[in-house]
């Protein structure tokens, strides 16, 4: 609560009770712990999973495999965005495949 300065009699009287009618909004709700990053060199945790996965060359998924930024996720149509998010999840040749025919 703050004391505001006022030119006429009783306002700040009036404006205290104005803002403790109004409850102030707290701090945000903030994740209470972050997950633990990764040590660079503990082992892999997806072993059948090319290193160029998501890369337009080599093994693997290619870049129709990255997520779409949520701006591209709400043009799209709703089919393919859920194969897509299936495709993250779950990755098969004919996922990818399905993905590339409705491209």
């Amino acid at each position: 609560m703050r004391a505001i300065p006022s030119e006429g009699y009783g306002q700040s009287a009036a404006m205290q009770r104005q803002q403790q009618a109004v409850p102030m909004s707290g701090p945000a709700d903030l994740p209470r712990s972050r997950p633990e990053p990764t040590d660079l060199f503990a082992p892999t945790q997806r072993p059948d999973e090319p290193v160029t996965a998501g890369a337009d060359f080599g093994p693997g998924p290619g870049s129709e495999a990255l997520p779409m930024s949520p701006d591209v996720m709400a043009q799209a149509d709703p089919i393919e965005a859920e194969l897509r998010r299936l495709y993250m999840e779950f990755p098969s040749e004919d996922l990818r495949e399905l993905i590339e025919d409705l491209d």
